[in-house]
């Protein structure tokens, strides 16, 4: 992308970058019930003169890793979002050049059988009869900025973070069609991060 900003005398500047959001998923099928599910996201910004605010990455909330909450930095170093680095911004906007998040799930198909009865034929019938998917998961990811290292938020452009400065959680759930309902925890932070009941209206990936 390509956008501008006024230099010091007050003329725009053209500033360009290039911002790369790749996204694997793979599905393997464990049993005619049953498939575990692999993701890797990978995000970036190259060259130029960095990406501009709107365009960068954060993690944390329902899609990504929801034992967390969406752009909460009150958990240390505000590995999510970036916010903290060695510029402030105002209002937690999302400030990563980079992030990586992996996640897995484990999908098994199930029947949800309630309230049974027989009908004057003799067949059962239930109130509650519907097929079901209980899933567990779990989700590893941080995001970082791209320059002179500072602390854990910031990286020069050839390095990787540890990967014990990333954010870990895992939850399980009740996924009926495209209604999800599931419970997350963090497991990085598990002493002062609470559980965290999501619902949802599809998939998670």
């Amino acid at each position: 992308p390509s956008s501008t900003r006024e230099d010091p005398s007050g003329t725009p500047e053209r500033l360009r970058s290039t911002r790369l959001l790749a996204d694997f998923t793979r599905d393997n099928r464990v049993s005619p019930q049953s498939q575990l599910i692999l993701r890797l996201v990978v995000g970036a910004g190259f060259g130029g003169d960095g990406l501009p605010l709107e365009r960068r990455f954060a993690l944390g909330g329902a899609g990504t890793l929801p034992g967390y909450d969406f752009r909460d930095a009150s958990h240390g170093p505000d590995v999510l979002s970036c916010d903290g680095g060695p510029h402030p911004v105002a209002g937690q906007p999302a400030q990563c050049d980079r992030m990586v998040l992996g996640q897995i799930e484990f999908r098994h198909d199930s029947r949800i059988r309630l309230f049974g009865h027989k009908d004057k034929d003799g067949a059962d019938r239930f109130w509650i009869d519907r097929n079901v998917a209980l899933v567990a998961f779990a989700d590893a990811g941080r995001g970082w900025i791209t320059g002179p290292q500072f602390g854990e938020m910031r990286y020069p452009g050839t390095s990787f973070p540890s990967l014990d400065t990333f954010k870990h959680d895992a939850g399980a759930g009740v996924d009926i069609h495209y209604l999800g309902v599931y419970v997350a925890k963090s497991l990085t932070d598990w002493s002062n991060n609470g559980a965290k009941i999501i619902v949802r209206l599809r998939h998670r990936f």
